[in-house]
């Protein structure tokens, strides 16, 4: 992927990418590829320069005083399997030079990224604070781990898109305290009060970003990433005027800057003007056609306005632009699957899962696939998955939900309704599950309420398309959705006024 979607603080801004280090981050390994493939071209001379500096009695910072040759030799395989995609191959390169030379920052360091790209974020993040461990005077060992702490806070929670959980905290917290770190080692490096800032911003403490903004201007006072950080964390606080100049000031820098326009974009949602957002998401791919995060937030910003055939065709364009952009792979998936083309979209929810295998959401729409098929019970188990690794997230529920209704099992269907509901009571699709299993309780008036509240957050519900589309509707389901419409569909029409 090419970013990570967060909003901002206070009022919602629909999600859409605006951070620099977050589209920078990715993968720790796209922002480190240049140390594997140094490290893969001079690792027998750093052996021979660290043997060197044995000698005159220094020690490098990034390696032990005697480096082993089979040490040398894994971590070189590592590197070439690395430099394939070959990442389990890599990883267990890289394990061997660590079992022959255990303290060698550089193997694990090669690990930590071979496992962040397996989606073994967790052991990713481990084998980087050994780095830092290892190295506590080099600021790009906080500096990396801070980044993989960050892209676990934003993935915590169950990887779910609900509500963050304990842990998130604890990866914030973590991410902080190592860019800090990295910072007192480091202080005159701009893009790092920069990141700090972005970071400040997206946990919701954008008071503390101004300064680092102000620290990152001092060193670089044309540097148009430090005004749209200024920007971004005056718009986090509501000062929509003050952050609008720093965004024009960065287009006054240059004119063909696709993410200040983006940012721009932000801004116009903020203020609830869709038009303005679209056309500042439109300029954004116009002046940087080869800016894929643009033409994803201007996918991101078509969908949320249900202007689906257009949306598709622009996520085609940011996923060909850059293939590991795993949301906008998503997103596509979404439009496909409702479009009727599930093979297709099942396709995109397995890419996005070789990204990020512990992506909830991704993993509810494969399990939905399935329901689509008629296997209810692959499903079932996809859902027992979901729901062991995290009980208080939604997309479990949901899928079981749908399953069990399906088996005609109404008191245990409502039950997985109120869990999915509890966690996330916005989607129409429980609401609507829910109204089912009570009207075949013969609970009509109960079912009468969850169909109107369902109504109120889906447009067109009286619709037999839409309906069936949100319970994923076959020919057994078919006789009991359009009795239940026949019967309700007046309590969701208008009543005309005297």
């Amino acid at each position: 992927m090419n970013f990570i979607s967060k909003p901002f603080r206070g009022r919602q801004l629909h999600s859409l990418p605006v951070h620099r280090m977050a589209r920078s981050f990715q993968v720790v390994a796209i922002i480190m590829a240049a140390f594997i493939m140094v490290l893969l071209g001079c690792v027998c001379a750093h052996a021979a320069v660290q043997q060197n500096d044995a000698n005159s009695g220094q020690s490098a910072p990034a390696a032990p005083a005697k480096i082993l040759p089979q040490a040398v030799e894994y971590l070189s395989e590592g590197n070439e399997l690395y430099a394939q995609s070959n990442y389990g191959g890599a990883a267990d390169a890289y394990r061997k030079a660590i079992q022959v030379q255990p303290e060698w920052a550089d193997a694990h360091r090669g690990l930590g990224l071979a496992l962040w790209n397996e989606g073994k974020k967790e052991e990713a993040l481990r084998e980087l604070t050994t780095v830092a461990q290892l190295l506590p005077k080099d600021a790009a060992a906080h500096y990396d781990l801070a980044k993989a702490a960050w892209g676990l806070a934003n993935r915590a929670g169950g990887f779910s898109e609900g509500g963050k959980s304990v842990s998130a905290t604890r990866y914030q917290n973590l991410a902080i305290s190592e860019l800090q770190k990295a910072l007192i080692l480091q202080p005159g490096d701009a893009h790092m009060h920069l990141d700090l800032a972005e970071m400040y911003i997206d946990f919701g403490q954008a008071k503390k970003a101004a300064p680092e903004a102000e620290k990152a201007a001092a060193l670089e006072p044309k540097n148009t990433d430090v005004l749209l950080t200024a920007g971004r964390a005056l718009l986090a606080q509501g000062q929509e005027d003050e952050a609008a100049q720093e965004f024009q000031k960065a287009l006054q820098i240059n004119p063909g800057d696709g993410e200040a326009y983006v940012a721009l974009g932000q801004l116009r949602l903020y203020q609830r003007n869709l038009p303005g957002a679209e056309t500042a998401f439109r300029k954004a791919v116009q002046v940087a056609p080869g800016y894929s995060p643009a033409w994803a937030a201007l996918g991101q910003f078509l969908v949320k306005t249900n202007h689906m055939t257009q949306a598709r065709t622009v996520l085609q364009k940011a996923v060909a632009l850059n293939p590991r952009d795993w949301q906008s792979e998503y997103r596509l998936g979404k439009i496909l699957a409702q479009g009727g083309d599930p093979a297709g979209a099942v396709r995109l929810f397995q890419e996005v899962l070789k990204v990020d295998p512990s992506y909830f959401p991704a993993r509810e729409q494969l399990a939905e696939g399935l329901l689509r098929r008629g296997d209810i019970q692959g499903a079932m188990d996809l859902a027992g998955k979901l729901e062991a690794e995290n009980p208080q997230a939604p997309e479990g529920h949901r899928v079981m939900a749908l399953a069990l209704w399906k088996q005609r099992n109404y008191d245990s269907s409502l039950a997985e309704c109120a869990m999915a509901l509890s966690n996330d009571p916005q989607p129409a699709q429980m609401l609507v599950v829910q109204a089912l299993d009570l009207w075949q309780q013969n609970r009509k008036k109960e079912a009468r309420l969850a169909f109107v509240q369902a109504a109120r957050n889906q447009p067109n519900l009286a619709s037999a398309e839409v309906f069936c589309r949100l319970i994923l509707c076959d020919g057994h389901d078919l006789g009991i959705v359009s009795d239940f419409l026949q019967k309700n569909r007046w309590a969701i029409v208008p009543q005309p006024q005297d």
